[in-house]
């Protein structure tokens, strides 16, 4: 990706709704972060979303996709979703990001935070190997995902199953915990 040709960051307020992607299914758009602080609705096409930035939610919205993966390049990348909204996002099963959900450069350093009150309903792999994750709200909800991270403090009410029960063709196919 080209960080010259990343679009403006879209920032969803009040309570409308916003579709947002990639013009071709499946391919790639970039945004230069991307904030939801209200009630509406984000929609994401299906495709590759390059956050050269942070992704932060602090509403109470929804935040809905099928066959998504969002990469955050570095170096200080981050994904924050504080708010009492939902969460309900799908990683591609098939093709090169099969099973990639949430993607972080291994160098940054920057810890994913899912800290509210919310509910997410995830599918799909968090590939984060430098950053911490920090699952600690009193959200609810089921999260098929195996989680390639440094370190992880989960506290929260949610509940995590791995992601190769939903995809028999995820790339992991086994968990493990490594100290």
């Amino acid at each position: 990706y080209d960080p010259a040709s990343c679009l403006a960051n879209p920032h969803l307020t009040g309570s409308s709704s916003l579709t947002l992607g990639p013009v071709v299914s499946g391919g790639t758009i970039c945004y230069d972060g991307l904030s939801i602080t209200g009630s509406g609705s984000l929609t994401l096409k299906p495709g590759v979303y390059v956050i050269n930035g942070s992704f932060t939610e602090t509403g109470s919205g929804s935040i809905s996709g099928t066959g998504v993966t969002i990469y955050f390049p570095g170096p200080s990348g981050s994904f924050s979703m504080t708010g009492s909204g939902s969460m309900d996002l799908t990683a591609p099963t098939s093709g090169t990001n099969n099973g990639i959900l949430f993607e972080q450069d291994p160098s940054d350093t920057t810890a994913m935070k899912m800290t509210g009150s919310g509910s997410a309903n995830l599918q799909g792999i968090v590939d984060a190997p430098g950053a911490a994750l920090d699952m600690t709200g009193s959200g609810s909800g089921t999260m098929y995902t195996d989680l390639i991270v440094s370190s992880i403090d989960q506290t929260g009410s949610g509940t995590i199953k791995s992601y190769s029960d939903v995809n028999s063709s995820s790339p992991l196919s086994t968990s493990t915990l490594v100290e």
